[in-house]
């Protein structure tokens, strides 16, 4: 394998022409310029595991901010499926969330992140207007 490229910057990325593929460019810190193409369907896993990589650095190096997510966004998906369970030492809850063709990703919080969570969701589902079931229609 070859030696790893310094990267300094992502100067161009886009589709091809019929959007089968996307290109994308990166400009090394020695002035050496690499192009890479990859297909549509593999660049949400692609992009997610190099936030994990990110996040985990930022966790060896003790950079709360970032490990916690803070500074790192990702495209979000819509979730198919989720399991929610307590941690192993019982001291936090683990949602675990599954997306048709994606990779599991979960979150540990802490029972005040829950609490915090929860009004953020409840806040949130506030602002949806539901249309009428059976169930809820009385």
């Amino acid at each position: 394998m070859k030696q790893p490229v310094d990267i300094g910057s992502m100067p161009l990325a886009g589709p091809s022409k019929d959007g089968k593929v996307v290109f994308f460019d990166f400009d090394g810190n020695d002035g050496s310029k690499h192009r890479f193409k990859v297909s549509y369907e593999a660049v949400p896993s692609i992009v997610e595991l190099l936030i994990k990589s990110a996040e985990m650095a930022a966790q060896l190096r003790g950079d709360s901010a970032l490990a916690s997510g803070q500074k790192v966004s990702a495209t979000a998906f819509k979730a198919s499926s989720f399991v929610v369970a307590l941690t192993p030492d019982m001291e936090r809850v683990a949602i675990l969330f599954e997306a048709a063709g994606r990779q599991r990703v979960g979150v540990e919080l802490s029972p005040s992140q829950c609490t915090e969570f929860l009004a953020v969701v409840q806040r949130e589902l506030a602002r949806i207007s539901f249309p009428p079931t059976d169930s809820n229609a009385n």
